[in-house]
């Protein structure tokens, strides 16, 4: 179940109908009080107010970067900070404050600079879609209301 609080307006989420059938959906509004999200349904265009127990994230994958619209590169020679080991998908940014995600021993993390960490990095979990767009657009201001060419969205 995910906690409504990390719900937020252009999520990208799955509607589980709890009959084995899932869909991709978006996230139009929330609403805390009464633990009710409105969402668009890519399938079929749809739009419902569902409760959040209804949701789920939409795990975060090697197939879904390239399902991502936003232009991500997987760079297998990128040095990321001090880290002996190089490679990351990157979204490059003109000012080298990049986007870095990397698959790492406990899963895919967004990488972050930190001079008073080890490598002078730390790494923020992402185990599912909607943390990622939460921290992409918190942290690089990146519009992840259009996230998919819907064409791709087939679940």
């Amino acid at each position: 179940m995910i906690n409504i609080i990390d719900i937020k307006k252009g999520n990208y989420l799955l509607l589980n109908y709890d009959n084995g059938v899932k869909e991709i959906c978006q996230v139009v509004d929330v609403n805390v009080e009464n633990d009710t999200v409105d969402i668009f349904v890519l399938s079929n265009g749809s739009k419902l107010s569902v409760p959040s127990k209804c949701l789920e994230g939409i795990p975060f994958k090697e197939d879904l970067l390239d399902k991502l619209d936003v232009g991500f590169v997987n760079d297998p020679s990128y040095e990321v900070y001090a880290l002996p080991e190089n490679g990351a998908f990157v979204k490059y940014y003109p000012t080298g404050h990049d986007l870095i995600i990397r698959k790492e021993t406990c899963g895919w993390v967004i990488v972050l600079e930190n001079p008073k960490a080890p490598y002078g990095c730390e790494f923020k979990k992402i185990p599912y879609l909607h943390i990622f767009q939460n921290y992409a657009k918190e942290w690089w201001g990146l519009d992840t209301d259009s996230l998919f060419d819907n064409s791709k969205c087939k679940k």
